[in-house]
């Protein structure tokens, strides 16, 4: 096996990617439009620290944006295209390491121990799509890479071989996740269910990019093509809130972690946070926390 992380210079070609991979790891940083490559990839996750970086997947065209991740399947063919990244990191799981956790996330030990050979790797399939990093297992993984990214570049070979194990782990862990908030919307068809999740990932994303704005259903259902209760219907069946509470809670975590620096002061994270006045922002805080903003620095700082 080729080393289990490599770094990709800034002036890579497209010679220098290869056709084949294992448990590895790839960082990048810094690249402004390779010319197109396509290979054949195994289980991956490509995670987008910033700048953006273009995919197409059979006849879909995925631009994977700041903060965001995409799910690749095994055996998938992959075209990276020309795009100016500032820093990525791909992650390759070999299909007989999904395989053997998937198995023993979903067996008990005494048919593990029957069975110990029995992978059927080609029945596993994620969710092929791109996904905002939140606090899921997969999403605290990737941002603890993202947080040591200028560490792990100048270190050889920081990650042991267990890793892989534990990545696979986190994102099995979150994709069961994904089917359950899939099958929770409820149509007949699967197709129209993917394509309704689909659609709520990307409306979820838009709440929480815009988490210190107003919201209101009808700007938000349009960008998904979609009727404000027909999008509210689903969203709520798939994320078990509706749309305006988990923009509130989103709204409501990030004014908390901006309080928790101690850089700023309740009226510059009201403002930050969009809200008309200290006094609205208060009243929001102190309904959503149980106490006031001010109360809230003053635990903070003890």
């Amino acid at each position: 096996m080729r080393n289990q992380l490599t770094f990709l210079p800034s002036n890579i070609t497209s010679d220098q990617i290869p056709q084949k991979f294992g448990n590895e790891m790839y960082i990048s940083e810094l690249i402004d439009g390779f010319i197109d490559h396509s290979y054949t990839s195994i289980f991956s996750i490509k995670y987008q620290i910033s700048g953006t970086e273009i995919y197409k997947i059979g006849d879909r065209h995925i631009i994977l944006e700041q903060d965001n991740y995409l799910v690749v399947n095994n055996n998938q063919l992959i075209t990276s295209l020309p795009c100016k990244t500032e820093k990525a990191i791909t992650i390759f799981l070999e299909p007989l390491t999904v395989s053997d956790v998937f198995k023993n996330l979903i067996n008990t030990d005494d048919s593990l121990l029957s069975n110990p050979s029995d992978y059927e790797d080609n029945q596993i399939a994620f969710f092929e799509s791109s996904y905002f990093v939140k606090s899921d297992p997969i999403g605290k993984s990737l941002r603890l890479l993202a947080n040591s990214f200028d560490i792990i570049k100048n270190v050889s070979n920081p990650f042991k071989e267990d890793y892989f194990y534990e990545i696979s782990k986190d994102l099995i862990l979150s994709q069961q996740e994904t089917f359950k908030q899939i099958k929770d919307i409820g149509c007949a068809k699967i197709s129209t269910r993917v394509e309704l999740f689909d659609r709520m990932q990307r409306a979820r994303q838009i709440l929480i990019e815009n988490w210190n704005k107003g919201i209101c259903l009808n700007s938000v259902s349009s960008q998904v093509y979609m009727s404000p209760y027909h999008f509210h219907r689903t969203f709520s069946k798939a994320y078990k809130k509706s749309p305006l509470v988990f923009h509130l809670n989103v709204r409501m975590k990030k004014s908390k972690d901006l309080l928790e620096t101690n850089k700023y002061s309740v009226s510059d994270v009201a403002m930050l946070a969009g809200y008309s006045d200290i006094f609205a922002f208060s009243k929001a805080f102190k309904k959503h926390y149980g106490c006031s903003p001010s109360k809230f620095v003053c635990r903070v700082s003890k």
